[in-house]
C-alpha cells in the first residue's frame, strides 16, 4: 500500500463514492441533515499539531 497526498480530483472522487454509499444506507430524511465536526491534536505546550474537520 503506498499512501500519498491525493488531487483535487482525487478528493471529488473519494467525496462522490462516500455520499453515494451513504445514500443506500441513510434515510433520504436525513440527507440534509449535517453537523460540521473539528477535533484537534495538540502537544503538550497545547500548540496544534493536526487536526480533522468534516460535516
Amino acid at each position: 500500500m503506498k499512501i500519498q497526498t491525493g488531487t483535487k480530483e482525487d478528493r471529488t472522487f473519494i467525496r462522490e463514492q462516500l455520499i453515494a454509499y451513504n445514500r443506500q444506507h441513510v434515510p433520504e430524511a436525513l440527507y440534509e441533515q449535517s453537523e460540521e465536526l473539528c477535533f484537534t491534536a495538540s502537544n503538550e505546550k497545547g500548540e496544534c499539531i493536526g487536526g480533522i474537520t468534516a460535516s
